[in-house]
């Protein structure tokens, strides 16, 4: 049983394809993944090892985003060496909440990049989300949300975590 002090990142979808497509070529081939995205996906969750989690949000996403590209490998084989994420029912509001707040200050941020985010910072044992997506990384809503609802938390969202 793991203590209530543990903390982990989380992996946005893009992340998580990344680094799958660093263990699995027909990914990389199929989904024309950048090269050095995929290195450092494989690098930051290596190096992490133990304390990486997937939100599962983002395997719903992955899994619809294989099936467009027509990927086909097996589930386990895929995501079966990885720790999936889940919110408690006492985390339901709170994440509910969150998503109500980004969808309404950020109207840039797709759906799926708010229920993610949303997902993230309303977990506590979440130290920030691993993503390349521009749009998330120095998300200003993002910010905002964690100052006002979790004054004092550091909330990362970046690349790379060893370079934050």
């Amino acid at each position: 049983m793991r203590s209530r002090a543990e903390q982990f990142y989380y992996l946005d979808t893009n992340y998580l394809i990344n680094y799958l497509s660093f263990k699995h070529d027909l990914i990389a081939k199929r989904m024309s993944i950048d090269r050095d995205a995929r290195t450092i996906a494989n690098s930051v969750v290596k190096s992490l090892s133990r304390r990486i989690k997937i939100p599962f949000i983002v395997i719903s996403e992955a899994a619809g985003k294989f099936m467009e590209h027509e990927i086909n490998i097996g589930i386990i084989e895929v995501f079966g060496d990885l720790e999936i994420a889940f919110l408690g029912r006492e985390l339901i509001a709170d994440f509910s909440s969150i998503l109500q707040d980004l969808a309404e200050m950020d109207r840039r941020l797709e759906p799926m990049d708010c229920m993610i985010a949303a997902f993230s910072i309303a977990s506590p044992e979440c130290l920030g989300l691993l993503t390349f997506d521009s749009k998330l990384i120095e998300n200003r809503a993002i910010k905002n949300i964690v100052e006002e609802k979790y004054p004092g938390r550091e909330f990362l969202v970046t690349s790379d975590p060893r370079r934050s």
